[in-house]
């Protein structure tokens, strides 16, 4: 990878952790350059400004690898048209992907279930946070990802009382709170404690993945 490239994931990198932590509005050029060890200088031959290093941020978790091809530089906003819909295209599947075992809980199981949200919420965790942390910037993206959050919930909710009914999870008291806590659990362990959380660096993902599932299905299933 060439030296530009390099500084370019540095300043991006930086960047994303500023703009979860204390969020875009209050982001600085200056505290972007401060934490990537970089001059404010440095940051403008790379990228045009502010908004195309978050919208840069956002397409390298979105798409893998985007950060390794060459690019013109500054960065302008001009590389990064229907970013938005990308972004609506990924919560949107990602909420139809999770209901469409809804027919089939008898062969799809709690575990499995357990597994794929994780994965998925892990999947797309830092352009989760962005626009959950960042909502002035984006309206129209943050009304999506609450509505399909809740169409999460209520499939989760769904999923929990017919496995109740076929008796390989317990009987609660409240499904849909049952529901609510399971999705929060997840959401903690696999979007937020990797991205923002003061131990990023210490406890793997996978680690994280095994811990978390251990107590729900502890927690949940009948046979534990």
């Amino acid at each position: 990878m060439d030296q530009n490239n390099q500084r370019i994931k540095r300043i991006a990198n930086a960047a994303s952790i500023l703009f979860l932590e204390q969020g875009y509005a209050r982001t600085q050029i200056s505290h972007i350059a401060m934490a990537a060890g970089i001059s404010v200088g440095s940051i403008y031959l790379d990228f045009a400004g502010k908004k195309e290093i978050m919208h840069f941020s956002i397409k390298c978790s979105l798409e893998p690898g985007f950060a390794d091809r060459q690019f013109k530089r500054p960065i302008t906003d001009d590389l990064f048209t229907g970013l938005q819909e990308e972004v609506l295209d990924v919560f949107i599947s990602g909420a139809e992907e999770f209901e469409r075992h809804l027919g089939n809980t008898g062969s799809y199981g709690f575990e499995t279930l357990l597994s794929d949200l994780f994965d998925q919420m892990a999947r797309y965790a830092q352009v989760g946070l962005f626009v959950k942390r960042n909502r002035e910037e984006f309206p129209i993206l943050s009304q999506n990802y609450d509505a399909q959050r809740r169409r999460t919930l209520s499939a989760l909710t769904s999923y929990i009382t017919r496995y109740i009914s076929l008796g390989t999870v317990r009987r609660v008291e409240d499904p849909a709170l049952t529901a609510l806590f399971v999705l929060q659990t997840l959401a903690w362990w696999s979007m937020d404690m990797h991205v923002i959380s003061y131990h990023r660096d210490e406890i793997s993902l996978e680690t994280a993945k095994k811990v978390c599932m251990d107590n729900l299905l502890f927690a949940y299933m009948r046979h534990r």
